[in-house]
């Protein structure tokens, strides 16, 4: 007898040493992280590889591959998620019992968590309001869908996780409105949802999850009521799935998910005439929309962001003699205009006084200017001029101002020779040296010169009065022999500043340039 269990030995303790290692593999089935537990992590690993975002070593998916298939799928994750929620045990049970099969629907409590990973609350402003609504990410860096209509006309947005994590939305990947879709992204590493392009069947369980009148966490249920709703009145260009789950204002972009945590649909608008009468985007609506041209929520939503090149001036320098005022032509950029800013000049008050214009069209660009008279005070050099949007000073432009007894800056540095194009605001088409080399000219045209704001006032008191601060006395006045009006000025040097108004030799009322000769 002994002899018998003695040979028996070895065969006794290969038995025993296979049953160890059966038990050992069976309590390390569905561990794809190792750490000697099963838990909801290994689900959302095993949901992630199936869903390819992630890949498993050799030994990680004969651990997950839990139905023996040969493949990592959504089952092995559901199968994974129910053992570790103590729902369901590996072992050789039947498989078609339904509380040990990976195929069987889940609960209402494990979609619910395998959903909160996913969703997200959507919340988007502009200068008016501020809209919020739902989503769900549906990759693991960062992209989000939810509703065009959650962020129609708005350029900040942001996405808060359930975790309370908030992130702005970095580029608008793709948008359509009469899909009703639009797909953000956000700089973060996030679980994305598995999504499910079948059509479901009428009368299948669904769920939502999203922040229902702005309470977040808000899940529901209900059935499909009809997979295959065409409404023309709202939107003829979708075939919707019809559900009774609830779902109300902020429910708009949320996940439509069936029996098995994968997402079917984007809840998007619900009848308030009727009774459940609610409405989602099958997912595959995702796939029409034009992923070539991501643009920034500010670009989305037409903002502007300004900066100091949106307020611009005529002259970057400004001379003047004490009395004596110059007028300074400002312009906004179209985007910083259409906000109805208010406008600062800023200076040294003991130098210059300034005052504004109001408003006016330009008509010889069409565009909407507004003119600053400066006027100087006392003499003083290099006097900085703010001029600045009121609401941002971070937007403005600066003039220096010299106020000076002679006032106004020389031609080509040449003392005692007024600038008359820096004193108008308008710049020469034409300019030439005389053969004698003592004699200078410069032409403008006399539209720039109106452009620039100026008039016969100007022309006939404010620019010869100038010239007697410098010295000049007017020597003679009159026209020429190609009839254009000539006013000559003359100082104790001998040196002559000439003037003229030129005219169209067809129409002998129209001036078509200045002239401006000074000869020493």
């Amino acid at each position: 007898m002994k002899k018998r269990f003695m040979a028996l030995l070895p065969m006794l303790i290969c038995l025993l040493m296979l049953s160890g290692m059966t038990t050992a593999y069976a309590a390390s089935l569905g561990d794809v992280d190792g750490n000697g537990r099963v838990t909801a992590s290994d689900a959302r690993m095993t949901l992630r590889v199936a869903a390819f975002l992630e890949q498993f070593t050799t030994e990680q998916k004969s651990l997950a591959d839990v139905d023996s298939d040969g493949n990592i799928t959504a089952r092995d994750a559901r199968k994974i998620l129910r053992v570790a929620a103590h729902l369901e045990a590996f072992d050789a049970s039947e498989p078609d019992d339904p509380a040990t099969d990976p195929t069987a629907p889940l609960s209402p409590s494990d979609i619910h968590d395998m959903a909160v990973e996913y969703t997200v609350e959507v919340t988007a402003e502009n200068d008016a309001y501020i809209s919020t609504g739902s989503g769900f990410f549906i990759t693991n860096d960062g992209q989000v869908v939810t509703n065009y209509h959650v962020i129609e006309g708005m350029y900040a947005i942001t996405v808060t996780d359930y975790a309370g994590n908030t992130y702005p939305v970095t580029q608008i990947l793709a948008y359509a409105a009469d899909l009703d879709l639009a797909v953000l992204k956000i700089d973060a590493v996030t679980q994305g949802a598995v999504l499910e392009y079948g059509t479901p069947k009428t009368g299948a369980v669904v769920y939502t999850l999203g922040s229902s009148d702005g309470m977040t966490d808000t899940f529901t249920n209900g059935i499909i009521s009809n997979n295959a709703r065409v409404d023309e009145s709202y939107n003829p260009y979708v075939t919707y799935y019809q559900i009774t789950a609830p779902i109300t204002h902020g429910n708009s972009g949320g996940p439509l998910i069936n029996e098995y945590g994968e997402v079917i649909g984007v809840n998007t608008w619900t009848n308030t005439a009727g009774q459940n009468m609610n409405f989602s985007v099958p997912v595959h609506y995702l796939d029409q929309l034009d992923y070539g041209n991501p643009v920034t929520p500010e670009e989305f939503g037409g903002y502007y962001r300004p900066d100091s090149g949106d307020i611009t001036a005529n002259m970057s320098e400004l001379y003047l003699c004490p009395g004596g005022t110059a007028r300074v032509r400002i312009e906004l950029s179209d985007a910083l205009k259409n906000r109805e800013v208010s406008l600062t000049a800023l200076c040294d008050t003991s130098v210059l006084y300034t005052e504004w214009s109001d408003w006016y069209i330009d008509q010889t660009d069409d565009h909407d200017v507004i003119f600053l008279f400066v006027t100087g005070l006392q003499t003083q050099e290099n006097v900085v001029l703010d001029i600045y949007v009121t609401e941002d000073p971070s937007i403005c432009t600066q003039i220096t101002v010299t106020v000076t007894p002679y006032g106004w800056e020389d031609y080509g540095g040449d003392p005692g020779f007024p600038d008359f194009g820096a004193f108008v605001g308008a710049s020469p088409y034409l300019y030439w040296i005389s053969d004698e080399a003592d004699t200078v000219a410069y032409q403008y045209d006399y539209d720039d010169v109106v452009a620039a704001g100026v008039d016969e006032k100007t022309l006939f008191d404010d620019f010869p009065a100038l010239l007697n601060r410098y010295g000049y006395d007017l020597y003679q006045i009159g026209e020429d022999q190609d009839g254009d009006y000539e006013m000559t000025y003359v100082d104790a040097y001998g040196d002559y500043y000439s003037y003229y108004l030129i005219y169209d030799e067809y129409d002998p009322d129209t001036i078509t340039d200045i002239l401006i000769m000074y000869t020493c």
